[in-house]
Order: C-alpha cells, then sequence, then structure tokens
C-alpha cells in the first residue's frame, strides 16, 4: 500500500527554472526582467529566488491585451 498523496495544491512559489517555464519565456528573459526591477522575486539565498505565483500571474495580467470586436 503506497502511503504518499500528491500534491493536491500548486505551488505557491517557483524557482527561476519553474517560473520560466510559467511564463513562457526562457530562464536568461525572466533574469532581465528581474534585474530592471519589472519583476519581484524573494531572494532566498545568494544565488536562490523564489517567485510567488501571484506576482507572475500580475505580471501576465498587465500586459493581457483586451481582443477586439470584429469589423
Amino acid at each position: 500500500m503506497n502511503n504518499t498523496t500528491p500534491n493536491q495544491f500548486p505551488p505557491v512559489a517557483m524557482k527561476t527554472g519553474q517560473a520560466a517555464r510559467y511564463l513562457g519565456l526562457s530562464r536568461r528573459h525572466l533574469h532581465t526582467l528581474t534585474a530592471q526591477g519589472r519583476l519581484p522575486f524573494v531572494r532566498i539565498g545568494p544565488r536562490c529566488h523564489l517567485f510567488k505565483r501571484s506576482d507572475l500571474d500580475q505580471f501576465l495580467d498587465r500586459f493581457t491585451v483586451k481582443a477586439r470586436g470584429a469589423a
């Protein structure tokens, strides 16, 4: 019998590679956005950054373009 249960909740925070995949960007572009101050992150250590899913979703919302009606 397997006593492990699958994680039923999506992660609240993601590592750099996960966040890049979530946004559909390269890790390099994600780093550029953080260096420019356009995308917030949580610094866990000198080489460990986490990205809150809510911040990633807000980032996407800022660039959402509304569809135009048919002419």
